[in-house]
C-alpha cells in the first residue's frame, strides 16, 4: 500500500510540474510576443527619427526648388499613402505633383479640401508659397515636421539666391 501511495504521489507531482511548465511556457511565449511588438515599435520610432534627421540635411542639399519639392515628396512616402504638393500660381494653389492612387484637384484651398484630409499651407516669411495635402491614411505629426523642414529649406534657398557671391580679391598691383 505504501508503494502505491508513493507512486500516486509522484505521479501527482509530475502532473503538477507538467502543468506548471505548460503555464510557464505559455507565459514566456506571451512575453516574447509582447517584446517583439515593443521591439518593432522601437525600430519604427528609430527609423522615424532617422528620417527626420536626414530630412533636414537632404532638403538643405537640394540645388533647386524643384529638387527641394521632389525630395520632400520622397521623404513623405512612408507617412502618406496619397500626397499632393501645391505651389502658388497666380492667385491660387496649383498642383505641382502628386503620388499615390487617386486624383488631387488641380487648384486647392483650405475650404475645398476634404475635412478628413491633411492640409497644410506652406508659408515663408508670412507669405504663402505652397500647400501639402494628403488623403487618408497619413501620419499628421510626421507630415507637419516635414512640412516645417520644407518651409525652412525654401526660405534658406531663397536667401542664398539673394546673397551675392563674394568677389575674388583684385590681385593686380
Amino acid at each position: 500500500v505504501g508503494r502505491q501511495a508513493a507512486r500516486e504521489g509522484i505521479d501527482a507531482l509530475k502532473e503538477e510540474a507538467a502543468a506548471d511548465r505548460a503555464k510557464l511556457e505559455a507565459s514566456m511565449a506571451e512575453m516574447k510576443n509582447e517584446w517583439s511588438g515593443e521591439l518593432s515599435k522601437l525600430e519604427d520610432d528609430r527609423d522615424l527619427w532617422r528620417t527626420f534627421a536626414e530630412a533636414q540635411r537632404q532638403l538643405s542639399e537640394a540645388a533647386s526648388q524643384p529638387e527641394i519639392l521632389a525630395t520632400f515628396m520622397k521623404l513623405s512616402e512612408p507617412f502618406a499613402d496619397r500626397l499632393g504638393l501645391y505651389v502658388v500660381k497666380g492667385d491660387g494653389l496649383s498642383l505641382w505633383k502628386s503620388k499615390g492612387k487617386g486624383a488631387f484637384p488641380e487648384i486647392i484651398s483650405k475650404e475645398t479640401t476634404d475635412p478628413e484630409s491633411y492640409f497644410r499651407i506652406l508659408s515663408v516669411r508670412g507669405k504663402t508659397v505652397g500647400a501639402v495635402c494628403a488623403a487618408p491614411a497619413f501620419k499628421a505629426q510626421a507630415l507637419d515636421f516635414l512640412a516645417s523642414c520644407l518651409e525652412r529649406a525654401i526660405e534658406v534657398f531663397g536667401m542664398n539666391l539673394k546673397t551675392p557671391l563674394p568677389r575674388a580679391a583684385n590681385t593686380k598691383s
